[in-house]
């Protein structure tokens, strides 16, 4: 379901893309964090087809097995800047969550690939 602060949140993800203020990568990425099993079907209905496409296809890129996963490290978040005042154990527990989310994000991304053909 696609409440109205998850649609605004959206839509400013791909205001920042239509901009130019961030590419499709980066707007893919932050979708992601948008996706949870109730949510998919509204998100991916309201993306154009760029950033459809562009989705589906990192979902068939990530890892699929838990070795896979075990060994996928999120780059984008493990090379950010910190505030220097913030623990190794704050960032580490950040690093884990953001890679937990990410994974189920991509899971149900396949789910929702497999069950809706475009």
């Amino acid at each position: 379901m696609l409440t109205p602060e998850l649609e605004k949140r959206v839509r400013h993800i791909l205001h920042g893309l239509q901009s130019g203020k961030i590419k499709l990568n980066h707007a893919v990425r932050l979708l992601g964090a948008e996706i949870e099993s109730s949510t998919v079907a509204a998100v991916m209905g309201i993306v154009p087809p760029e950033v459809y496409d562009a989705t589906k296809k990192l979902a068939e890129a990530m890892p699929r097995t838990n070795a896979e996963w075990d060994k996928w490290q999120d780059l984008s978040l493990r090379c950010a800047e910190y505030d220097p005042k913030a623990s190794i154990d704050l960032i580490e527990q950040q690093c884990r969550d953001s890679e937990r989310q990410t994974r189920r994000a991509i899971e149900v991304l396949r789910d929702f690939f497999s069950a809706h053909e475009r």
